[in-house]
């Protein structure tokens, strides 16, 4: 009599990592299936390479090991990496480890389209470009006057219109001023009627004083900013001598520093002082027969700029190399007499 303990075989799937594993069955039938490989596989890129003779260049490479294993090829290998591995390249690739003779190097040449030695094959401009003559392709009949102020005088450099200006390597040219400078004062004898500024550049004839009276005395003075003061005899003395701007001393009176000028209008009989060179550019050499006297230097507005006192050995020098050009009056005296000297400083 059957008893139900009769076994039987289960054929299935054994494989527990089969995706169709059955753990009832007893007889593994060869039917387990697995997922995709590829599905276990990371998804980093890491590339590594297999050999293979059936591809272009017998070698194949896949993102990364576990792909290459999932397609049998457990062999794999680091694959290499092309390009350029010269360090003087300006493609250089650090990374490379093979090179794939890509590399670009720098070509030194002008650069510059509109210079007559463009090189269209340079990659960097070496300053070698050569240009033809500016001058030719600016306009000689534009006149659009240019000035450049470059600093090292107050005198600008004039252009006759921009373009020239630009030839010469000026590129912060600005508009002339209109102003004419020159002398303005009709009665020196560099009187510059065109002038629209006064430059202190006025010369006047050195016998303008003749015309003056010595016997009228109604003293005038001449006052600077700093509290200097020139006296003159009269106001013919004064304005023959360049100073227009004198006024009545109001009781300061004193002696004429000008009336023994050159021109003579008090002569002192025994009493010499001469300056020279006249005119000068670096020093003026002042001599005297005065035992002990005193030297003054005025500028044409009546400025004090140079004082020194008690000469006793006849002789003095005056270093003029900082005064700007123009006139000065060089006044020597002691407590009696007094001559004043033009001299004119150049640079």
């Amino acid at each position: 009599m059957d008893d139900g303990s009769c076994i039987y075989e289960i054929p299935g799937c054994t494989d527990p990592t089969a995706i169709n594993y059955n753990p009832d069955a007893t007889v593994d039938d060869g039917s387990c299936e697995y997922a995709p490989c590829e599905d276990s596989c990371p998804t980093v890129y890491d590339p590594v390479c297999v050999q293979d003779a059936s591809s272009p260049d017998g070698i194949l490479t896949f993102p990364n090991a576990c792909l290459a294993e999932c397609a049998g090829y457990t062999g794999w290998f680091t694959c290499p990496i092309y390009g350029c591995t010269d360090t003087a390249a300006i493609n250089y690739n650090p990374d490379a480890t093979v090179n794939d003779g890509s590399c670009i190097y720098e070509i030194p040449g002008c650069t510059d389209p509109s210079a007559l030695n463009y090189n269209p094959e340079a990659t960097v401009d070496d300053g070698s470009c050569e240009y033809g003559i500016c001058e030719d392709s600016c306009d000689p009949n534009w006149y659009e006057p240019v000035c450049v102020y470059d600093g090292s005088t107050t005198t600008p450099i004039d252009f006759q219109n921009p373009c020239y200006a630009e030839c010469a390597g000026y590129t912060n040219w600005q508009p002339c001023h209109t102003d004419i400078p020159g002398c303005m004062d009709p009665n020196a004898i560099n009187y510059n009627p065109d002038a629209t500024f006064d430059d202190g550049s006025c010369i006047y004839d050195n016998n303008a004083c003749d015309n003056c009276d010595p016997s009228l005395n109604e003293p005038v003075c001449v006052f600077d900013a700093a509290g200097g003061v020139l006296t003159f005899q009269n106001p013919c003395y004064a304005e023959c001598e360049g100073f227009t701007n004198w006024q009545p001393c109001n009781g300061t009176g004193g002696a004429n520093p000008f009336a023994n000028t050159e021109s003579g209008s008090v002569s002192i009989t025994g009493f010499e002082a001469t300056a020279y060179p006249n005119p000068a550019s670096e020093q003026i050499t002042v001599e005297s027969n005065l035992f002990t006297y005193n030297v003054e230097v005025f500028d044409v507005t009546g400025k004090l700029v140079h004082s020194t006192r008690n000469i006793t050995n006849g002789i003095t020098e005056l270093n003029v190399q900082e005064y700007t050009s123009g006139l000065y009056f060089i006044k020597v005296y002691d407590s009696e007499f007094v001559k004043t000297i033009k001299v004119s400083v150049t640079k």
